[in-house]
C-alpha cells in the first residue's frame, strides 16, 4: 500500500527534487545540528551557506521570497532584543554593545538558516514523499501520518479563513473590525467542516 507513493519526479526537477526523502530529511537535520550546537560564528555561517546552496541547486528562490517578511522581522526581533537584553564590554552607544549586535546577528542566522533549511524541504518534497520518507525511516506510524496529515491541512486551514475574510468583505464588514467572529467562523468551520463551507 505504501509502494503506491512512488512516483518518478517530474520532468525538468532539480537535484534536490530527486532525492530521496530520507536524504531531504538528513540534510535538515544536519543543517540543522550545524546552525544550532556550535558556538563558533563561522561554523553558523558555513551552515547558512551551504543551506543557500541548497536553494539555488533547488532553484526554490520564490518561496524564500514570499517569506522575506518573515525573515525581516525574524532580523529586527533578533537584533532588538539582544542588542538590548546581552551586553558586552564594547558599547556602541546606549545599552547595546559591539558584542550583543553580534549575538543577534547569529541568533538571526541561526534561526533563519533553520527555518530556510525547512523552506527547502518542503518546497521539494511532496507530502506523500516525506510520509513515506519518515515510514521508511522507522517513525511510528501514527506520528508519521499526523505529520503528515498536519502538512496537508496547514493550506486548507489557510484557504478556510481566506474564504472567511472575503465573505466578510464582501459583506461590507472589515474582518479587523470584529475578530472575536472571525475565530468564531474558523472555529465553525473546523469542527463542522465542508457542512458550513457548503451551506
Amino acid at each position: 500500500m505504501q509502494e503506491n507513493f512512488q512516483n518518478p519526479a517530474p520532468t525538468g526537477a532539480t537535484l534536490i527534487h530527486r532525492l530521496d526523502p530520507r536524504t531531504k530529511l538528513a540534510l535538515l537535520l544536519t543543517s540543522f545540528i550545524m546552525a544550532v550546537l556550535p558556538e563558533q560564528p563561522a561554523v553558523a555561517m558555513l551552515a547558512a551557506i551551504l543551506v543557500l546552496a541548497q536553494v539555488a541547486l533547488a532553484k526554490a528562490w520564490g518561496e524564500v521570497y514570499r517569506c522575506r517578511w518573515l525573515l525581516l522581522a525574524l532580523l529586527v526581533f533578533s537584533l532588538t532584543v539582544w542588542s538590548l537584553l546581552a551586553q558586552g564590554p564594547t558599547p556602541l552607544f546606549w545599552r547595546v554593545s559591539r558584542e550583543s549586535l553580534a549575538f543577534g546577528a547569529a541568533t538571526f542566522l541561526k534561526f533563519g538558516t533553520m527555518m530556510v533549511a525547512g523552506l527547502v524541504l518542503l518546497a521539494t518534497t511532496r507530502v506523500e514523499e516525506l510520509f513515506l520518507g519518515l515510514v521508511r525511516l522507522r517513525v511510528p506510524y501514527p506520528a508519521a501520518f499526523a505529520f503528515a496529515l498536519a502538512l496537508r491541512w496547514v493550506p486548507e486551514v489557510y484557504q478556510t479563513a481566506l474564504r472567511v475574510k472575503e465573505a466578510q468583505e464582501v459583506r461590507g464588514r472589515k474582518v479587523a473590525d470584529d475578530r472575536f467572529v472571525v475565530e468564531l467562523a474558523l472555529l465553525a468551520c473546523h469542527w463542522l467542516g465542508p457542512a458550513v463551507l457548503t451551506a
